[in-house]
């Protein structure tokens, strides 16, 4: 993402090489210079990732939001808030992805679902061990739908217990489905249930 100021997702001249995977199949999207990028089309492209204040020189404030009729499709994982604090929002459209890397190396990532569905196969909240780090998921309305692994909310080194860092769920309606659910595995994580619906098909593990 290249223009200065926030955006439209599917405007080529927003992007140094055109729309992600529209213009040159098996492209990342990434936004790291404080944007704030809507996606509200039906692109006819699956992107391999997504970058959010994730990388090299980021800085903070970035934000996606994959909003009504907006559908974004990817092969491998997104990654918000490792280099700078960001954001990823649904609030009426379709994403799907591997997983999702939610705050990191002392930053903060933000996830908001208020509307639409998301898919993945893992959400990794708050992994590592850096002092700072925060991450925040707040589900409020919409479809979650987690495949794999499932959640590890508080997620620190293995072996070591880290409490400099906090991962937190804030769920107050929409439909989260999942198989298992790890909170607090090796570090902080805590689970807001003040609405909605939660289907777990398999364990939950509490400090573990």
């Amino acid at each position: 993402w290249t223009n200065a100021g926030d955006g439209d997702y599917s405007v080529a001249s927003n992007w140094n090489k055109g729309v992600p995977g529209v213009a040159e199949a098996g492209d990342s999207a990434l936004i790291n210079n404080g944007s704030n990028v809507t996606l509200s089309a039906s692109l006819p492209n699956t992107i391999a990732g997504l970058s959010v204040s994730a990388s090299s020189g980021a800085v903070a404030g970035s934000k996606l939001t994959v909003a009504t009729g907006g559908i974004l499709q990817m092969t491998s994982s997104a990654t918000v808030g490792s280099v700078a604090d960001g954001a990823l929002a649904v609030t009426g459209g379709t994403l799907s992805t591997t997983g999702i890397n939610l705050g990191t190396n002392g930053h903060t990532g933000t996830l908001d679902i208020s509307d639409g569905s998301l898919t993945m196969s893992t959400l990794n909240m708050a992994a590592g061990s850096t002092a700072g780090t925060t991450s925040i998921f707040n589900l409020s309305g919409g479809t979650v739908t987690v495949t794999g692994l499932a959640f590890q909310v508080g997620l620190g080194t293995n072996n070591t217990v880290h409490d400099n860092y906090q991962a937190t769920i804030n769920q107050s309606g929409g439909t989260l489905n999942t198989s298992r659910v790890n909170l607090g595995y090796y570090g902080d994580g805590t689970f807001n249930l003040s609405g909605g619906t939660l289907n777990n098909s398999g364990d939950i593990f509490i400090a573990n």
